[in-house]
């Protein structure tokens, strides 16, 4: 998708490492881009904060007409969203 921001994901997506991606994830939330790409391929774990995260952006783009796509997505991981129904929400590519 051409203009749309790809952030990649590293580590634990707890304390400092969420509110780092926070950090980055809040401009784009705020700005005119058509969407977000997380990049989780690094992602070893996400906690319920991360998770609200997600949804929180994803909330935010979906309102404005935009989207918020999940790429790369660790099993571990890919399982945690979809037990809370969250591959209903969206976008989710492996």
């Amino acid at each position: 998708m051409p203009g749309v921001p790809v952030l990649t994901v590293q580590g634990d997506l707890v304390g400092e490492n969420l509110a780092a991606l926070e950090r980055e994830v809040d401009p784009i939330l705020a700005g005119q881009a058509p969407g977000l790409v997380l990049d989780l391929a690094e992602l070893r774990f996400v906690g319920s904060e991360g998770l609200g995260l997600f949804v929180r952006a994803g909330k935010t783009l979906n309102e404005e007409g935009r989207v918020l796509v999940l790429a790369r997505i660790p099993r571990q991981v890919e399982r945690v969203l979809r037990a809370i129904g969250l591959d209903q929400v969206f976008p989710m590519f492996r």
